[in-house]
């Protein structure tokens, strides 16, 4: 076999495998024809949502970086005040007023929709009073400068939480709508259309057949008579 020959074989093959295999008829060309205009309707869809999703994880992104930098900070200089309030008051003095704070915040989680992604909504709740919950005897400004550090520690790491876990359901939701993308773009969509023109061309030449064959029998009657 020749070179030629063998790409031309290829060819053929790599044709026959992009087409479904079911019968040349009118009725499977008129349902190909809808389910294809319907196919590419999905997938404009989808690289819309994609392009969307891309949109929201580039801003999310930014707000995570943002976010984490201001936590990091926030964080060093809360963990200094606590070291100065070791250092005034002791670590026992500081544990022992430690073990006397409440409970001050609850958290509420509910969830939202981006582009039919659900995700979530964190919020801190805290107490009425900003009063330290513990006794002013025995402490100083030094320990409630960390706790109120801290407090604000807590409210970041929530949000940077809800950030993170949105970024990530969003890019989860990403890989699908690629995958779905792709499956349309490059298997399904190419398939109906080299089918639908496959049918297409074959019914063609059916009919071109049967009035080749009309145009034989009129023009044999005409000899007869």
């Amino acid at each position: 076999m020749t070179i030629d020959n063998c790409q031309l074989s290829i060819v053929n093959y790599q044709y026959f495998m992009a087409r479904l295999s079911i019968p040349s008829t009118k009725s499977n060309f008129l349902r190909l024809s809808e389910e294809l205009i319907f196919a590419k309707e999905g997938r404009d869809l989808l690289d819309e949502k994609r392009e969307i999703l891309i949109m929201e994880i580039m801003g999310t992104l930014e707000d995570a970086h943002r976010k984490r930098l201001t936590m990091e900070k926030q964080l060093a200089e809360a963990y200094q005040a606590m070291v100065v309030a070791k250092v005034v008051l002791g670590r026992e003095n500081v544990r022992r007023a430690a073990l006397g704070i409440p409970s001050e915040a609850t958290i509420d989680i509910h969830d939202r929709s981006v582009m039919g992604v659900v995700v979530p909504v964190v919020q801190v709740k805290w107490s009425k009073t900003d009063k330290p919950r513990y006794s002013f005897a025995g402490t100083t400004y030094a320990l409630d400068n960390a706790a109120h550090k801290f407090s604000d520690c807590l409210v970041l790491l929530v949000e940077l939480a809800e950030i993170e876990t949105t970024l990530w359901r969003l890019a989860t939701e990403l890989k699908k709508v690629q995958r779905r993308f792709n499956a349309l773009d490059n298997l399904l969509i190419p398939q109906y259309e080299e089918t639908v023109k496959y049918i297409e061309y074959t019914l063609e030449e059916k009919e071109r057949e049967i009035l080749f064959q009309l145009k034989r029998v009129k023009a044999k009657l005409k000899q007869e008579l």
